[in-house]
Parts: structure tokens; C-alpha cells; sequence
């Protein structure tokens, strides 16, 4: 069957209305409910952010036996190793049994083998520092430390911890305050491997250079409640000793 030809005039012109119409609401309204801050990061490379930027990460220790790498961590481990050819890797996880708390035992922290002896490797750590504590372009202090979701980085005898904005403070391990600093070996003073441990949200790969939108602050797991001990039966109280009579 053939349309007349006013019928399909008219319906190539309702057609071209509604690519038009479609093609506004397309460039006008979409972006603006998107709204990323930026693209993901690619291993190894910083990308481009917009002026929108998470808040400082606040301290979230751990509180569970869950030690699985995190997406996080593992993009963490990736990018760390492109970036710095060369450099290596002392683990994600820790076994809940070994040593206090720790948020290797979440899967969510990171130790970059890196040795203040070897000069390559001490400029690829000092390198990486002053990376996460730069100010951006859009005039975002410690820019990068926050849109990967990290809590604290220690290297070197020095903490740069989130709830301190960076800045760095001396770092003394426990295992170090009954002896002479110098005595310490180099791994309780992070001088062979830089420690990084991160937010629910950056270990999650819920922030904006692991997934290029901005996140607030992720709430982490339940800790898994005890099962409650059964209470002993109450012990009947004793009975009064009979008193003697009075004399008459």
C-alpha cells in the first residue's frame, strides 16, 4: 500500500520534530543528572577531574576479619606499579591472627615495596607523596590523596594521615618505643615499603579516580556480634539459721 503524498510529507516532518526534540533534551538534560567529576584512571596515569572533589576521608579502623583484596586496593597496587616501572609489592591482606589492628585485615591497605637505600626507588616514593598532597587546578589541596579515598600514608619514619591533612608528623611504630629509633628495623619504620590504607569508599572503588564520580563517605560492614555466652543458674539464696527462743 503507497501513502499519499501529503500523508508522508507530514510524517517526515512529526520525524524530523522529534530527532530534534530528542537531540535538546539529550545535550541540555542528561549531562546535567550525570555529572561526573571526571574519567576513571586509567594503571599509571592521573586523569582530568572537574571542580567537584570528596571531602578528607575520616579514620575508619578496622573492625572486621574480612582480609579479600578490595577492588580498590588492587586498582590501588596497579596503578602504583605502572606509574613507578620497577617497584614491587608487599601484599594486601594479613591473616586476622598476626599482629593488632590493621586494615590489611579488611583487604583495604597497601604495602609498596620501596626502599629508602636504593635512590630509584626512595625518588619514585617521594615522587608518589608529593603527588597525593598537590594542589589541583581547580585550587583543591591534597587533590589526589583525596579522590583516591586514602586515610593515611606512612614512608620513611613519617605518618601523612587525612585527619591531619597531609601534613607530615613523625611516625614511631609500637613495636619501636622500647628502643633507640636507629635500632628499629627498616620495616617497622616503613624505610623498605610505603604503607597506604584507605576508606571504605576508596577501597571500595567508589571515589572519583577509581570509578569518576564523587562519593561521600562509604559506612563500613557490621561487625560480625559474638555469640552470647550462657548465663550460669543463680545460686538459691542460703537459708536463715533458725534463732532460739526467748526465755521466759
Amino acid at each position: 500500500m503507497r501513502w499519499p503524498r501529503s500523508s508522508a510529507r507530514r510524517r517526515a516532518v512529526v520525524s524530523a520534530s522529534l530527532a530534534a526534540l530528542f537531540a535538546v533534551v539529550s545535550a541540555t538534560v542528561l549531562p546535567a543528572a550525570i555529572s561526573p567529576a571526571g574519567a576513571a584512571a586509567s594503571p599509571g596515569s592521573v586523569p582530568t577531574f572537574g571542580s567537584q572533589i570528596e571531602d578528607y576521608a575520616t579514620y575508619q579502623g578496622q573492625t572486621t576479619c574480612s582480609p579479600s583484596p578490595k577492588r580498590g586496593a588492587v586498582l590501588l597496587q596497579r596503578w602504583l606499579m605502572s606509574r613507578y616501572a620497577g617497584t614491587g609489592t608487599s601484599g594486601i591482606v594479613r591473616s586476622c591472627s598476626v599482629g593488632g589492628r590493621s586494615e590489611h585485615k579488611e583487604g583495604r591497605a597497601f604495602d609498596w615495596r620501596v626502599s629508602v637505600d636504593d635512590s630509584n626507588e626512595r625518588a619514585a616514593a617521594e615522587s608518589f607523596v608529593d603527588l597525593l598532597r598537590a594542589t589541583d587546578g581547580n585550587g583543591n589541596r591534597n587533590a589526589v590523596a583525596r579522590r583516591m579515598g586514602l586515610m593515611y600514608v606512612i614512608w620513611d619514619d613519617q605518618i601523612y594521615s587525612a585527619t591531619s591533612q597531609f601534613v607530615p608528623r613523625p611516625y614511631v611504630s609500637s613495636g619501636c618505643r622500647t628502643d633507640a629509633l636507629a635500632a628499629c628495623g627498616d620495616t617497622l619504620r616503613h624505610r623498605d615499603h610505603v604503607h597506604v590504607s584507605m576508606s571504605w569508599a576508596g577501597a571500595l572503588a567508589h571515589t572519583s579516580f577509581w570509578d569518576g564520580s564523587v562519593s561521600g563517605q562509604v559506612v563500613p560492614p557490621p561487625a560480625s556480634k559474638p555469640t552470647p555466652e550462657p548465663q550460669p543458674a543463680p545460686k538459691p539464696a542460703p537459708k536463715p539459721a533458725p534463732q532460739p527462743a526467748p526465755k521466759p
